[in-house]
């Protein structure tokens, strides 16, 4: 064994997949895929770009309506999404650990631990947006005032480098409470703050193995990361293929998207035939994300099995695998020989 856990922790990660995953068990396979997806989150924050428009005269009132409409729907469905990875963050930990799957009961069991998580998550992100805004308010204000463009330069140049580093922040802010601080409150019962702030605890405590273990894991995922583009790429020509079809079909496919979007007349058959495209495109992008979860499973339960041993192999009292056997394989300590008798012949 090495002095770091980071490394130690390969080996267990590994073994842990083969065991929960072999033999293979279809039912419980396409089961825990399914909430390796959810706990993942599947997608989301990019889902307004499909309706924003040109501010041009030719695009009617009913057309801005319809994207308004759009845009309030999405943003509600990222956040019914949100929720949900927040709650099946949980369930796939505790089924990792426990080694068995009831989405139901697990649901219900770690709905209020993902409620505490959403709500945290919401909150910092609107107040990264407020922020954002009040220091783009800010520099109009101040480049009005001073009537130079050279400070608005450097005050744009500053809320960048700013921006940045908020980013920056926020993502490891998100990652340690993913990684380290839901599985804390899930075996100790903590609140979301509590367990960060014992987070951060072991991480100033450790701080080098945390550092070799975020190294490793960005290597880890850059191998990953070719198989899943593959698949990912893959689907995403076919189901360009699929939708190029059909707008060939439709006699649409020469037309341009400001021309048919400046057409449309909010109908209740135009809205009929949005909602139900709508939902078909959610349905297929849905079985596509998760087509892929289930062929890349091994890979996300190794990554998950690999932070919670490193995190049980840092804090040492916390027992996360407490009644789980060691799966490491040991050598076989050779059995001593027994001495042959010497057989003493009589005459």
């Amino acid at each position: 064994m090495s002095s770091w856990h980071a490394i130690d922790a390969l080996d267990e990660a590994l073994e842990r997949t083969k065991k929960l995953l072999l033999p293979l068990r279809p039912g419980f396979w396409l089961k825990i895929a399914l909430v390796a997806m959810l706990a993942a989150g599947i997608g989301g924050g990019n889902g307004a770009r499909l309706f924003q428009l040109e501010s041009e005269d030719n695009i009617g009132n009913e057309v801005l309506a319809l994207t308004v409409i759009a845009f309030a729907a999405i943003t509600f469905l990222e956040l019914v999404v949100d929720y949900l990875s927040s709650v099946f963050k949980f369930v796939y930990v505790k089924s990792l650990l426990t080694e068995d799957l009831k989405i139901v009961e697990d649901f219900k069991a770690q709905a209020g631990n993902g409620l505490k998580v959403f709500l945290l998550r919401v909150g910092v992100i609107a107040m990264m947006v407020v922020l954002l805004l009040a220091a783009i308010s800010s520099g109009i204000l101040l480049s009005e005032s001073m009537g130079t463009n050279f400070v608005m330069i450097l005050w744009i140049v500053a809320g960048i480098l700013a921006l940045v580093a908020l980013v920056l922040v926020l993502t490891i802010l998100f990652w340690l409470l993913d990684s380290f601080a839901v599985p804390i409150m899930y075996k100790k019962g903590l609140g979301v703050m509590a367990a960060l702030k014992e987070t951060l605890r072991l991480v100033s405590a450790d701080f080098w193995q945390f550092a070799v273990y975020l190294l490793l894991l960005i290597a880890l995922g850059f191998v990953a990361a070719i198989p899943v583009l593959i698949f990912t790429m893959v689907l995403v020509l076919v189901v360009f293929a699929v939708f190029f079809a059909i707008g060939f079909i439709a006699g649409v496919g020469g037309t341009q998207p400001e021309t048919l979007l400046s057409s449309i007349t909010l109908t209740p058959a135009v809205v009929a035939v949005i909602l139900i495209g709508s939902v078909l495109l959610m349905m297929l992008f849905l079985a596509g994300t998760y087509v892929i979860a289930v062929i890349t499973l091994p890979i996300s339960v190794f990554f998950r099995y690999y932070s919670l041993i490193f995190l049980d192999r840092v804090d040492k009292g916390l027992g996360l695998f407490e009644g789980k056997k060691e799966v490491i394989k040991k050598e076989k300590k050779r059995k001593p020989q027994a001495k042959k008798k010497k057989v003493v012949k009589v005459y």
